[in-house]
Order: structure tokens, then sequence, then C-alpha cells
């Protein structure tokens, strides 16, 4: 029986060691606001994508400010409350507006962000080219950090990398969460953003929930190792 005992001692483990580690494979999530994710919310004033990551489940919830989100074939933006508000963008016209990103998971995941693709992120307005701003906060919600951006960052592109020494990457916790706005300029359209979700970003502490499959694997390994010895005795 020495064999039996070894494969049910090996379920065991796995199991614990799947409970502990989950799979070792990142999630990379990327929204593309000019295709289906953009169509998803419009008309709306918040949205919400769900995936999974290491076998966890999470959500990023995205709200609206001072409007509802808009598609249009021009562009995705704000449909501001005031009139004469460019719809296809964010901007600061009539209103202040902006959009708040949160990353929601009950499980011992973290998020970060990689990289923003804009659209008309150049032109004039205040004192120079069209200037965006991402502020992060903690799941305390204190304003951690700030960024700005603008197409002198990226010369040629509106793709905004958080990859290097003008934005590095940031990381986030469950309940954490970070804002897109205006901060000087006509404003720009929103192509997409992608981030990347990890158990490896995670510093909150605390133990993980055993997922369904885990948790029944290590109960019968478990149930059929101690089953085997009462039976011996």
């Amino acid at each position: 029986m020495p064999a039996i005992r070894m494969i049910l001692l090996s379920i065991a483990f796995l199991a614990m060691l799947t409970t502990q580690l989950g799979v070792a494979c990142a999630a990379t999530l990327t929204l593309d606001f000019e295709g289906v994710d953009g169509a998803a919310v419009d008309g709306s004033n918040t949205g919400v994508f769900g995936g999974t990551a290491e076998g966890y489940a999470y959500d990023l919830v995205m709200d609206a400010n001072n409007g509802v989100f808009n598609q249009t074939g021009s562009g995705f933006g704000i449909n501001g409350t005031g009139s004469g508000d460019d719809t296809d963008a964010l901007d600061n016209g009539a209103t202040q507006e902006s959009i708040l990103f949160t990353f929601d998971t009950a499980n011992p995941l973290g998020v970060k962000l990689l990289s923003i693709d804009t659209d008309r992120l150049t032109g004039s307005g205040g004192v120079g080219d069209d200037i965006g701003l991402v502020s992060f906060f903690d799941e305390h919600h204190v304003l951690l950090s700030t960024v700005t951006f603008s197409n002198a960052n990226t010369p040629g592109s509106d793709l905004v990398a958080f990859d290097g020494v003008a934005f590095p990457e940031q990381v986030f916790q469950p309940g954490a969460y970070f804002t897109l706005e205006v901060a000087d300029g006509n404003g720009y359209g929103l192509e997409a953003i992608t981030l990347d979700v990890s158990g490896s970003y995670y510093t909150g502490g605390g133990s993980a929930v055993p997922e369904p499959a885990a948790a029944l694997l290590l109960l019968l390994g478990c149930a059929a190792f101690f089953g085997l010895r009462r039976r011996r005795r």
C-alpha cells in the first residue's frame, strides 16, 4: 500500500500548492473603446469588465463623471451634461470630465497599468499641447501619485506606455483605483487601456480563499488518506 499512500499524499500536496500559488500565469486585460468594449458602455455612466487570473475572478469597473460614455465614429469619450460638449473625447469644456477605473476583487490579486492608447492627443489649447492626467489612489482613497502625459512624451504616437522613467508602472491592490482626465488643452479621445493582473502584485496579506476545484481536490485527498489510515488500524 505504500504506492497508494504516496499517490494520496501527492494529491493533497498538489491541492495545497494550487490553493497557495494558483496557475503561475498573469492575465493581460485590454479594453478596446473604439470596438466592442466601447459599444458595451455606450450611453451609460458605468461599465464592468470581468476576467480571471491564476484561477481567481476580478472586475475592472469604470465610471463616467459629469456625463455618460459615448462611442462615435470619430472616437470615444464622455457626453457631458453641458451644451456644446465635445462628445467623442474627454475634455474640460462645459464640465470637467473624467473616468474612474476601480480594481475590484475579493481574491489575492493586484493590477498594473501598462498603457493608455489615446486619440487626437495633439493640437493646441491652454499653454501648449493637450495634456492628460492620471491620478492613482489606494484602497483607502488616499492619493498616491499623479502622472501627466502629452503627445510630446511619445512623438508620433498617441500610445502612452507606462514602462519607463517618465511613466513608472503602477501597481494597485483590490479596491484601489485611478482616474483619467484632462489637465490642459482641448482634450482627447480614448482608444484603449491595457492592464496586467497577477497574484505577484498582491501585497495585502491574509490567506487566499481556495478556489472550488482546489478545495475539492484537497478534501478528496485528505479524506482518502485518513480513510486509508483508519482501515489499516
